[in-house]
């Protein structure tokens, strides 16, 4: 009994100590939590009761992992619920990265619904350079006091070898700039790291190594491209300068590629000799290689022995076209369409801007040229208004050198599209119709030849004769024996018959009679 009274005394202990121990810590959780948790980095052989275990201290409500509809496997990422918000702060605050097993740390943030917020570029931030061996783990210890509410550090799935950066989540933009402002350009393990807002994908500037030289005419060896240019090269490639007057530069490093294009767009390059040289550079060969000349002289000479090259950095195929699209056709209600001017000679950009001079301000203008660099007559003018292109679409059917030029409302891509399927619908309707008209004729000559015509009760024997037997001329039958079988209908006195034969629209009838006769004739040649 002593000893049964002593366990309660020392339990109601216990109890009011847990109490006090909890109101001395009241946790003031962040408005942003709710009472759910994201769960990632979960291994494949980790099921819903391991998780329970696991936050068996936090009084957990349900959880779920997440599988795939197919396999049915895990995809390494999951959902745990409690039932009060304290619980679930706690329960992030205490298992954010803590051992699942004895191998595997879970990922723990909390579970926001609004895709908004998750996704704002204002509060995620990008850690870049970071050492090799900082992972998820080690990146949320530099940065746990800081607030964040998820600390990623991606890897190669395959190798496990990380990628040496990293991303960082906030839900205030105050906290996103302090931590820039304390943690950016950092050193740690050796490794000096850069935070910056995150940026989309489509947002984002990749680094380039390679670079477009536009307008040489003379190609450049490998071997001599780090002396001309001054850089590290690795390849340099021109091709055929007759149809592609360009070549491609391959950088060693994007620092090397981006220090050349400033220079080449501050200073200006050229072409000197088939070789690009900046304009310093381009200079100071001109002055050795004419060392008798004056300063107006070699004035002269760079008008005549420079050609301007324009420095590009490398896009892909899909960019380029993107950007051309942009660059033709703004924005349609401030454009204009113009054609039919390729014959009138000399008809160039500064021409067209001027046949719209009094319109309003141009923005822009695209004339349309094929590959050997010859105009195709047609072309789009970008203007800064809408009423500027409205003015324009005046000059429509506008002569100049007697041939008359056409302004028209330029068409999106979808209505381009629209009318394109919209004729070859028309075309397809018009080859269906014709081929029923072709059917119809062949099948009415067909029966023109297999049906007798209706002919007047007044005709002669020659006549029923002659269509007999061009009816059966027609259909196959011989000569010879059509006129015995004609003679013999005749001449043995059946003219009614024939002529019942002759008009009837039923053609059977005499098709019959045709091969019956034949048979009958055939057999008596033969006995």
């Amino acid at each position: 009994k002593r000893a049964g009274k002593k366990k309660k005394k020392n339990k109601k202990h216990r109890n009011t100590e847990k109490k006090k121990m909890t109101e001395e810590k009241k946790i003031e959780v962040p408005a942003y939590f709710e009472t759910a948790l994201y769960v990632g980095d979960l291994p494949v052989n980790v099921d819903e009761n391991n998780i329970s275990k696991f936050f068996v201290d936090y009084n957990p409500k349900s959880n779920k992992i997440c599988k795939d509809r197919m396999t049915g496997e895990s995809l390494g990422y999951g959902y745990i619920n409690f039932h009060t918000k304290e619980d679930t702060y706690k329960a992030f605050l205490e298992k954010n990265y803590q051992k699942i097993d004895d191998v595997t740390r879970i990922r723990l943030s909390p579970a926001i619904r609004d895709t908004s917020v998750r996704n704002d570029p204002s509060l995620n931030l990008f850690v870049k350079n970071l050492p090799e061996k900082v992972g998820s783990y080690h990146l949320w210890k530099l940065f746990k006091s800081t607030g964040t509410i998820s600390c990623v550090a991606p890897f190669n799935k395959e190798t496990g070898k990380l990628y040496g950066y990293g991303f960082l989540a906030y839900l205030n933009t105050e906290t996103v700039e302090e931590v820039k402002q304390k943690y950016n350009g950092r050193k740690i393990k050796g490794n000096i790291i850069e935070i910056e807002n995150y940026k989309k994908q489509g947002e984002r500037e990749k680094p380039f190594t390679n670079i477009f030289i536009k307008g040489m005419k003379f190609k450049v060896p490998n071997e001599e491209a780090s002396k001309i240019i001054g850089l590290q090269v690795t390849s340099v490639y021109t091709p055929d300068v007759e149809k592609k007057n360009y070549t491609a530069v391959n950088f060693k490093t994007s620092e090397g590629a981006e220090e050349f294009m400033e220079k080449a767009n501050k200073e200006g390059l050229v072409d000197y000799n088939g070789k690009p040289l900046l304009m310093s550079e381009a200079k100071e060969a001109l002055k050795k290689d004419n060392p008798e000349a004056s300063a107006e002289e070699l004035e002269k000479l760079e008008e005549t022995e420079f050609s301007e090259l324009k420095v590009e950095r490398f896009t892909s195929r899909k960019q380029y076209l993107k950007k051309k699209k942009s660059q033709t056709l703004q924005e349609p209600d401030k454009a204009v369409y113009v054609k039919n001017y390729g014959s009138i000679q000399g008809f160039d950009e500064t021409r067209l801007r001027n046949f719209f001079e009094g319109c309003g301000e141009i923005d822009s203008v695209k004339m349309m040229k094929n590959e050997n660099g010859s105009h195709r007559g047609f072309g789009f003018v970008n203007f800064t208004t809408k009423q500027a292109a409205q003015e324009a679409l005046k000059k429509n059917q506008t002569y100049v050198e007697g041939k008359m030029i056409e302004v028209l409302q330029p068409k999106t891509q979808k209505q381009r599209e629209m009318e394109k399927s919209a004729k070859l619908l028309h075309q397809h309707q018009q080859q269906q119709q014709q081929h029923q008209q072709q059917m119809m004729n062949m099948q009415y000559s067909q029966q023109q030849q297999m049906m007798p015509m209706q002919y007047p009760q007044q005709m002669t024997t020659e006549q029923m004769g002659n269509l007999i037997y061009s009816y059966g001329i027609t259909n196959g039958f011989k000569h010879d024996i059509l006129i015995q079988i004609i003679s013999a209908l005749i001449n043995g006195g059946n003219i009614e018959a024939a002529y019942g034969l002759v008009t009837n629209p039923n053609p059977e009838e005499l098709n019959r009679f045709l091969h019956k006769e034949t048979e009958r004739i055939e057999q008596q040649q033969q006995q």
